[in-house]
């Protein structure tokens, strides 16, 4: 697989206007790819955040969420570097983006495995995302906790 499996571009539409978001959703990289990338995608303060991470596992899921929602970034702001982004946590641990003068973005990160996936939407509209990779004895659990549409998109995806 590659380092960037699908992404898209999201159209969110209410009462109150419309939101441009973008999602991405990324899987079949290891550790050492995300490291050898990272100075290309991580912020200065984020590369300070992982140079303190002792547990590989946790140094994975945050280079791949933070992946993930730089190539979601860089489809709203195509010509901004992805690395001058800064995605930091909130006091629940949840991300939010810090971005000198320029626009903010409601974001979302989540991941499982080796899959991560974000989003990230104009500001207005919160957002949240989440994967979990599927197995077989949890199908049963599976067809009762979602609805039908629930079902379909998360199949398709």
């Amino acid at each position: 697989m590659s380092l960037l499996d699908y992404q898209t571009r999201l159209r969110f539409e209410r009462d109150d206007g419309i939101y441009a978001g973008a999602m991405t959703i990324c899987s079949g990289r290891t550790l050492e790819s995300l490291r050898d990338g990272a100075q290309d995608f991580l912020h200065e303060a984020e590369q300070s955040v992982l140079g303190k991470m002792k547990y590989e596992r946790r140094q994975f899921s945050y280079l791949s969420g933070r992946f993930a929602l730089k190539e979601a970034l860089s489809l709203m702001a195509p010509s901004s570097s992805r690395n001058r982004w800064h995605v930091a946590s909130g006091v629940f641990g949840q991300p939010y983006l810090e971005m000198a003068g320029g626009s903010v973005y409601d974001v979302s990160i989540s991941h499982c495995q080796d899959v991560a996936m974000a989003l990230a939407v104009e500001p207005g509209h919160p957002v949240a995302v989440d994967v979990e990779i599927l197995e077989k004895k949890m199908e049963r659990l599976f067809s009762y906790a979602f609805l039908i549409y629930d079902e379909q998109f998360v199949l398709f995806l």
